[in-house]
């Protein structure tokens, strides 16, 4: 969510999360008690254990589906023991992604690309056992102030797909509210937190080895057929496009529509209270309103951040070499020698020339930079 401070973009996300934070907190106490359990059976001898019908102890793991504060390393082991997926709610998301340098220069950045692929995730530290997650599932959500969007497109993000993958909400509202008593029904918090708690008590398949196995849910022939022709719509979008970075963003939303699709299903059913046989058309039809809600504030995203990057920044770097290399006000001469020397062909130097976002013509064979 996109928004000034002030503008309440946080407060959605903190009702939203509310009922899996609950029930991490629920698994946290009996965390504790198995982990006093195992402690006094620590202190026990062989035969101790045997006389109070006490087993070989097993130190217990707090399963939890919701991360906070975290360094790579603890979040591979807090999903180990939650094959369901571990969710990442960081309020300001600035502190997320700044921190993807910290280790290996661009491991981070890879590692999040994968996963939201569905990669396997394979780790081997010295010193420690190694982990093989088979199906990674690792949601991130959280806020960030608009003029933080330029350095989320940092460190190559624009262009590697990393910024294709995330959903923007922009805040419409830019000022902040006025306090006020309503309140939402009674009803709303406790529907959402029935819904949250059936989808957590559905029966996760496990293959021979321990990975968790996908349950599949088809789509029935006329959600498929909806599907189908919005996909057609959105490829012949991407391809009229002149931007790389857009018609990447528009060939990832058709992965999010189909994500889309599954989510709308398994909450109608969860309200209804049964397990969903198939994807229906209506389902689609909302994924598909979602998606375009969210291709329109991906637009607007890379708007804001190409208005506030440098034009010359956009240049290759023979090209952007040239522009820095000419001084303030300069002739056509000495645009050429200079390009000669940085070995720019004639035709490309004279056609930058002309570019309105670098230089202004004062007259005839005479140039100003803009800036």
């Amino acid at each position: 969510i996109i928004g000034r401070a002030g503008t309440n973009k946080s407060h959605p996300l903190t009702w939203a999360l509310k009922p899996i934070q609950d029930k991490d907190r629920q698994s946290f106490r009996l965390y504790e008690n198995q982990m006093k359990y195992y402690q006094d059976a620590l202190t026990m001898t062989k035969n101790e254990r045997e006389e109070n019908g006490v087993g070989e102890p097993q130190k217990p793991h707090w399963i939890k589906s919701l991360l906070t504060d975290f360094t790579p390393e603890a979040l591979v082991e807090v999903h180990k023991h939650n094959l369901r997926g571990v969710g990442i709610y960081v309020d300001e998301l600035a502190s997320w992604f700044k921190s993807f340098s910290r280790y290996t220069k661009g491991a981070e950045t890879e590692f999040w690309l994968s996963s939201w692929s569905n990669k396997a995730i394979t780790v081997d530290r010295k010193g420690s056992e190694p982990t093989y997650i088979a199906s990674p599932f690792i949601p991130v959500v959280g806020t960030m102030q608009p003029s933080v969007l330029t350095e989320l497109s940092g460190d190559n993000r624009s262009s590697n797909g990393f910024l294709d993958r995330i959903l923007f909400t922009l805040n419409k509202n830019e000022k902040s509210p006025y306090w006020s008593d309503k309140e939402l029904s009674e009803d709303i918090p406790m529907l959402w937190k029935s819904i949250i708690e059936n989808l957590f008590s559905l029966k996760m398949k496990v293959d021979e080895e321990g990975n968790n196995r996908s349950n599949i849910i088809r789509f029935d022939k006329f959600a498929k057929d909806e599907l189908y022709r919005w996909q057609k719509k959105n490829t012949d979008e991407a391809n009229s496009l002149e931007s790389d970075s857009l018609a990447g963003m528009y060939s990832k939303l058709q992965t999010y529509c189909i994500r889309f699709s599954l989510i709308l299903e398994l909450l109608k059913c969860s309200v209804a209270g049964h397990i969903p046989q198939r994807v229906n058309i209506k389902a689609v039809k909302g994924a598909i309103e979602l998606t375009e809600y969210y291709k329109q504030n991906a637009c607007q995203v890379h708007s804001i951040i190409n208005e506030s990057i440098n034009p010359i920044d956009k240049l290759p770097l023979d090209k952007k070499r040239f522009v820095l290399a000419l001084p303030n006000e300069f002739k056509t001469s000495e645009a050429m020698k200079i390009a000669k020397e940085l070995s720019i062909p004639e035709r490309t130097a004279k056609r930058l020339l002309n570019e309105k976002s670098f230089f202004i013509r004062t007259k005839k064979g005479e140039y100003k930079k803009t800036k």
